[in-house]
């Protein structure tokens, strides 16, 4: 019983990011492209997608980091993938969701319970993460760097997360999921 309460909620809980995704995407195409510096450039940028299907997936988590702008070099980015591959290794080897801990030992300490299941969920529905489309970018503030990474899936869209990782700790806060996931099962 607990585990369709769980199961229940998750599915409850992509339906509200999907929606939330819709109506930030609506929101975005609404918005003239001349009062919107960052739509133009974007929409410069990504010429093969039409103006009607809005951002991608990795464009929108772009624009959810304090300085998009800012992004860092190798260095960086190798401690990043370092706690990116710890937490998915714990991630991948999860087989139900009431059974995620957001732990120190595997960097997820500062990810909530819910975004941690449901990356699971999309671990699951057979995405995979793609460290080759790992981004790191400067913060607001020194000791935190903020991310972007693609969650592949043959024949999918791919997913993108945004994140934040904390330098002195090499812990990871999985902040947001940007896409639509597909093959997601009740």
């Amino acid at each position: 019983m607990k585990k369709k309460v769980v199961i229940v909620l998750l599915v409850l809980l992509v339906g509200l990011i999907i929606l939330s995704i819709r109506s930030c995407r609506r929101n975005e195409q609404s918005r003239s492209p001349s009062s919107s510096a960052d739509m133009v450039r974007i929409t410069k940028e990504k010429s093969s997608i039409s103006e009607s299907e809005g951002l991608s997936a990795q464009d929108e988590a772009i624009q959810t980091l304090e300085k998009k702008d800012e992004q860092l070099g190798e260095e960086e980015t190798q401690k990043v993938i370092a706690s990116l591959n710890i937490a998915f290794d714990y991630l991948k080897q999860i087989n139900n969701q009431s059974d995620v801990q957001v732990t120190y030992n595997d960097k997820l300490s500062v990810t909530s319970q819910a975004m941690a299941q449901t990356v699971v969920t999309m671990l699951k529905a057979g995405y995979q993460l793609d460290s080759a489309t790992l981004k790191v970018y400067a913060s607001d503030s020194e000791n935190v760097y903020q991310f972007t990474v693609d969650l592949t899936k043959e024949g999918a869209e791919n997913l993108t997360l945004a994140g934040n990782y904390v330098t002195g700790t090499q812990q990871l806060e999985i902040a947001s999921l940007h896409g639509i996931p597909t093959g997601i099962q009740n």
